[in-house]
């Protein structure tokens, strides 16, 4: 299966790469795509129309995944979804509402189907998921209580400071410390453990990917 990634980083994506294999349980082929002109969640929304035409008309990948950090944005709740509503707010729903309005406008490809979306949003970051399973504090029902409360018993600079030993490191590390803790995850089967604490901001993109085993 060929796939692509989008996420606020390279260190990111290649991060975001490796879970993605560990559930699927296969490997998988990655395609590359023109790098965003600039990074970070505004970066990547402005990246998803040109990426999206780029993927769907002059490549065969078959899926793309897209994962933002949410930092102190409101957290996505099912419901958005089973209602068909859209929090303008929610990073989740925007996300939908973007790839579906520019896929609306793509032409069918030839012998193919659409691309599949898989979207996955880090409560609050990409550091949370590669290091829950070492702080008991860590969990996304953890920072929905931290951002009513404004009691934060974890926050993005402190999980960037953990990880990385500093808040201003370098791509170069964030992609050697993300790729090992990604990898360790995989290897030790924490990914299950992963979806239940962090069910919304990984487990709808879970679920979306495991479907894509058929």
């Amino acid at each position: 299966m060929k796939i692509a990634v989008l996420s606020e980083s390279p260190a990111d994506e290649a991060a975001v790469s490796i879970l993605i294999e560990g559930l699927l349980d296969f490997s998988v082929q990655w395609d590359d795509f023109p790098e965003p002109p600039t990074r970070g969640c505004n970066g990547v929304f402005k990246a998803i129309e040109p990426t999206l035409r780029h993927l769907h008309y002059r490549t065969d990948v078959e899926a793309l995944v897209v994962t933002l950090d949410s930092d102190e944005s409101p957290l996505h709740r099912r419901e958005h979804v089973e209602a068909g509503s859209c929090d303008t707010k929610c990073r989740l729903c925007r996300l939908r509402a973007k790839i579906e309005a520019v896929q609306a406008k793509l032409r069918p490809r030839q012998g193919r189907g659409p691309i599949r979306i898989g979207l996955g949003i880090a409560v609050p970051a990409i550091e949370a998921w590669c290091l829950f399973d070492t702080d008991s504090r860590i969990s996304e029902s953890a920072w929905i209580q931290a951002l009513q409360s404004r009691r934060f018993p974890f926050t993005k600079k402190s999980l960037k400071q953990t990880l990385y030993g500093s808040i201003d490191s370098t791509l170069a590390l964030e992609t050697k410390r993300l790729v090992e803790q990604a990898q360790r995850l995989v290897k030790e089967k924490q990914l299950s453990l992963l979806e239940r604490l962090f069910p919304v901001g990984f487990g709808i993109l879970a679920d979306e990917v495991r479907s894509w085993r058929s």
